[in-house]
């Protein structure tokens, strides 16, 4: 009888952590404080412990294996996405919750060990440029607030209509690439984050052609190909959560995400959540703010 290879024998391995995060992680439970300063990041702690066991590890085996296998290319993909997309979906509450955190997770103890962890070294594997949550999130998207220069604003865009969603796919890739960020700051000669940005495409540019380089078809499927995927998840997510408004059709949900509304201003669920989680309001410090927006 054959003996397994390396591969065959890993990928299992690395399937059951990436399907049992919270088993794998379980002797977390304690030491959220210790190395983040607050037990509330430990969803996003597991996050990151989970992709560094399984991602990682896979990419490494990958590289060194040479040739691509088959098996390495589905453990990666479900390591990262998941068999139903929700990793994906924790991936990306975990680095927006990081973009708007000073220091990213960890204290200030192991802050210049592991630094903004998830943005600067993990969103390698999963195609997210670095800078894009710190800078370009925070400092471009939330500064312009869906106002003519944001261009992941939807606001113009009818919901219903999938060419319009098609249109907004391809024209976010260039935001994805970091070209309309540095655009955007360039014109308004914001030196520091053009240089941030800068950065981060020279960076992850190279990171692409060392891997390409080694190997064409190993570029391909570990890097373009998640990097495409993040491009569609990143779409997807400010198509279905940043308001919408259609003015001629008011009763249709579809059309109209605005929950809550006053003389002033209107928010959607999307900023509800973003400010909730942003402020660490969770748990029985949150009731308070969703009975004054029941009430409204």
């Amino acid at each position: 009888m054959a003996r397994p290879s390396f591969s065959e024998r890993f990928v299992p391995c690395a399937v059951r952590i990436s399907f049992s995060p919270r088993r794998t992680t379980g002797c977390l439970t304690g030491s959220e404080k210790k190395f983040c300063g607050t037990a509330e990041t430990s969803p996003h702690l597991r996050v990151m412990v989970s992709l560094s066991l399984t991602a990682v590890p896979v990419f490494v085996t990958q590289i060194l294996l040479g040739k691509p296998r088959l098996l390495l290319v589905i453990a990666f993909y479900l390591s990262l996405y998941g068999l139903k997309f929700q990793r994906s979906v924790r991936m990306f509450s975990a680095k927006h919750l990081e973009a708007h955190r000073a220091r990213g997770y960890f204290s200030e103890k192991y802050e210049k060990v592991f630094g903004r962890y998830i943005e600067f070294f993990l969103g390698y594997l999963y195609g997210d440029l670095p800078e894009l949550g710190r800078t370009v999130h925070v400092r471009l998207h939330h500064k312009e607030n869906g106002g003519l220069e944001d261009r992941v604003a939807s606001s113009g865009d009818d919901r219903t209509s999938r060419l319009h969603f098609l249109w907004y796919l391809s024209d976010n890739i260039w935001t994805t690439l970091g070209i309309v960020p540095f655009g955007y700051f360039r014109v308004r000669s914001d030196v520091k984050n053009q240089r941030r940005v800068l950065w981060e495409i020279t960076w992850y540019f190279v990171y692409c052609g060392a891997v390409s380089v080694y190997d064409w078809r190993i570029g391909i499927l570990f890097v373009v190909v998640p990097l495409l995927c993040m491009n569609f998840i990143m779409a997807i997510t400010s198509w279905v959560q940043h308001a919408f408004c259609d003015p001629e059709h008011p009763v249709d949900y579809f059309a109209n995400t605005v929950t809550l509304c006053d003389e002033a201003n209107f928010m959607n669920e999307g900023s509800t959540s973003v400010i909730t989680t942003d402020l660490g309001c969770t748990g029985p410090r949150c009731r308070p703010i969703w009975s004054g927006f029941a009430t409204k």
